[in-house]
């Protein structure tokens, strides 16, 4: 019985190598334990782009394709502001511009170009245009910028106005916040007709002739109803869209100006009608 408990509490020549044995083991079950845990770690963290199939080429493009998105919504709610108090300030600026015009030049003076494509055509002016474009036949300059003076309101201010193609043809501007009204001068080339011709009326942009048009377009000037105030129109208002537009002119075309490739061939014109293919009229 003695030698029997000696026996199994003593320790055997096997028993180091067991205990060592065990010992590794356990060693080695943390080591597994502890790779087991790095592992779950690991699917926790995020992935980064080129782990996730992207490169940093690919998030790049999608981050600016992002922001450009969101400058353009941004371009594309300014706009829309824009034109609406634009087109407000010009149709007030003409209501009260052409009793004006009737008090110093009476029937000799008419909307055109734009304006009247707009007025004629859609029965407002056009959102995108900052002016309103008038006439006026063999213009008394003097009278008629000193009859502007006193009698706007004093939030206008006229001006007169040269453009840079020809220094010595001038026209008067009404100025507003963002808005203008153009006021240019016209006549009547009676020479044209001993030259068989026809009567032509020229009006002065500094444009050569591009502006000219026959004088039975225009003259006698008529009325129409514009909201409720009679403005001055050209008495074949569509024959004389056709012969400055063309025949597509019941087509809104931005930045459309017709037979003056002068005025369409400038700098900002150029730039405009490029913004405007990707839905940008300002």
């Amino acid at each position: 019985m003695s030698a029997l408990t000696e026996s199994a509490v003593e320790p055997g020549p096997g028993w180091a190598g067991a205990r060592w044995s065990l010992g590794d083991a356990t060693k080695e079950g943390k080591g597994a334990y502890g790779r087991k845990r790095s592992g779950r770690q690991g699917r926790k963290r995020e992935r980064g782009p080129e782990e996730a199939g992207m490169s940093p080429a690919a998030l790049a493009g999608a981050i600016t394709a992002a922001g450009l998105a969101g400058v353009w919504s941004v371009a594309r709610g300014v706009q829309k502001v824009l034109h609406g108090y634009r087109v407000n300030r010009l149709r007030k600026m003409l209501l009260e511009v052409s009793p004006v015009l009737d008090q110093a030049c009476g029937d000799a003076w008419w909307v055109d170009f734009g304006s009247l494509l707009g007025i004629y055509r859609d029965g407002d002016l056009i959102p995108y245009d900052n002016d309103v474009d008038i006439c006026v036949l063999n213009p008394d300059w003097e009278a008629l910028y000193e009859t502007l003076q006193t009698a706007l309101e004093p939030e206008y201010r006229v001006r007169w106005t040269t453009p840079s193609e020809d220094p010595t043809v001038r026209w008067i501007r009404v100025l507003s916040p963002m808005c203008m009204i153009d006021i240019y001068g016209a006549h009547c080339d009676v020479g044209a007709t001993a030259a068989g011709r026809g009567a032509t009326v020229h009006v002065e942009l500094g444009h050569g002739d591009q502006n000219d048009m026959a004088a039975d377009m225009v003259l006698p000037t008529r009325r129409m109803d514009f909201r409720g105030v009679q403005i001055g129109v050209p008495s074949q208002v569509e024959e004389l869209l056709r012969y400055r537009y063309g025949d597509t002119w019941m087509i809104p075309i931005y930045m459309d100006k017709g037979r003056d490739e002068v005025e369409g061939n400038k700098a900002y014109a150029r730039v405009l009608r490029f913004v405007g293919r990707f839905g940008l009229k300002f």
